[in-house]
């Protein structure tokens, strides 16, 4: 049978992934072994309707709605499929939380420590000056009282050098210079204990760890083959827009807007007077070139008003994170099937070259299944969710104790 390898895997051990962005809620069992790949045994995923106005306090109760309905689905239908898979042993207590912008801000520091004497670089002194800069990125966002609104699902160190030289293992070496690259990602206490209330409702897990999308995003493309050290990553999943830039393999920057996958249906509608629906599907057509000239000419000045919109934000967020260098021309972007190929498309107008060295054209990649497909196993039946593949191969490294700096 197809589970049978699985059965007699006895390290195999099961994991909870639920995945919140600004548009649906996903979630996901998998089984994690050392040395293979995830397998997804279950996933499912609750799609919200677009919001005529954007409001972040009506969208966080939509998406609790959706996170109770996938943990209910998790815990009932994921529970027979888990069991189909040959685990009978405890279901797992402790679901791992993936939450995309707008729910997280990220900031990357350097981080520099210097002595006059050489000193040691100890595991005590890194956790305590990342908890001293935990504390200070907070109280900046948050604000100088006796507690911050925010909390760090993040304080990660992606690279290190001593005395000038990168290295992966810092510790226990002498130096007079020790400098880091710091990830912190800031979410709101209050919006994420709505989310976990819901999930510990169903659940009754014994604690939830939460982690910023980006993170996972990062991770999962930096390890693929093939991937050059410098590329960007833009997320376009949700109520914003993602932009980060990787350079030698490092997270240097990352910059948002609020026009995510919501914002093309919410301009389709109101300036072609349907419903959003109806603005989807025509979307998924004109993305594909399928759609006649009567329908095109339809829809061409909302198109025309929804690409002007996003185009102009995209350049502008390029030339802020840009600043006086050029941008990687490899780019990976996560999307839905509807709108991927169009930002594919946008991402690799002839306007954005200057971006780049030499004027080159961006590579754009899609991050989807078929992209993610040799690094994920999924049971019978299973839809291939490219965003619980990326959270699967996150929650893989992180689960084995890899390390997630170089």
């Amino acid at each position: 049978m197809f589970f049978g390898a699985f059965t007699a895997e006895p390290r195999k051990t099961p994991h909870i992934i639920f995945d919140i962005g600004g548009t649906s809620v996903g979630g996901a069992l998998v089984l994690l072994s050392p040395g293979e790949r995830p397998f997804i045994v279950h996933g499912t995923r609750r799609w919200l309707r677009p919001l005529e106005e954007v409001s972040m306090e009506r969208l966080a109760g939509l998406l609790e709605t959706a996170v109770e309905a996938v943990a209910e689905d998790l815990l009932s239908l994921g529970k027979k499929r888990l069991a189909a898979a040959g685990w009978n042993g405890r279901f797992p207590r402790t679901p791992y939380c993936f939450v995309a912008a707008p729910w997280y801000a990220s900031q990357i520091d350097t981080v520099r420590i210097h002595h006059d004497h050489p000193f040691a670089v100890t595991h005590g002194m890194i956790e305590r000056v990342l908890e001293k800069e935990k504390k200070a990125i907070t109280a900046r966002v948050g604000g100088e009282g006796t507690h911050s609104p925010f909390v760090a699902l993040e304080n990660q160190i992606l690279s290190f050098s001593v005395n000038g030289y990168e290295t992966d293992a810092p510790y226990g070496q002498s130096g007079n210079d020790l400098e880091f690259s710091l990830y912190t990602a800031l979410a709101e206490e209050k919006t994420l204990a709505r989310f976990s209330g819901r999930i510990m409702r169903v659940m009754h897990a014994d604690e939830i760890k939460t982690h910023s999308f980006l993170l996972a995003f990062f991770s999962a493309i930096r390890d693929s083959e093939g991937v050059a050290e410098d590329f960007l990553l833009v997320d376009v999943s949700g109520e914003v827009t993602e932009i980060s830039v990787v350079r030698n393999n490092r997270l240097t920057a990352s910059v948002s807007y609020p026009l995510g996958r919501n914002f093309f249906a919410r301009t389709l509608a109101r300036e072609a007077g349907v419903s959003f629906d109806e603005a989807f599907s025509f979307l998924a057509v004109h993305t594909k070139e399928e759609g006649n000239d009567a329908l095109a000419a339809r829809f061409r000045p909302a198109l025309l008003q929804m690409e002007s919109q996003w185009m102009k934000q995209f350049e502008e967020s390029l030339t802020h994170i840009a600043g006086e260098a050029f941008l990687p021309h490899s780019v990976f972007v996560a999307a839905d099937s509807v709108v991927s190929p169009w930002v594919k498309r946008g991402i690799q107008n002839e306007e954005l070259y200057q971006y780049t060295l030499a004027a080159k054209p961006f590579v754009v990649n899609v991050a989807d299944a078929t992209a993610l497909a040799p690094r994920v196993v999924f049971g019978p039946g299973v839809e291939k969710d490219p965003f619980l593949m990326i959270d699967a191969l996150f929650l893989e490294k992180i689960a084995h104790g890899e390390a997630l700096e170089r």
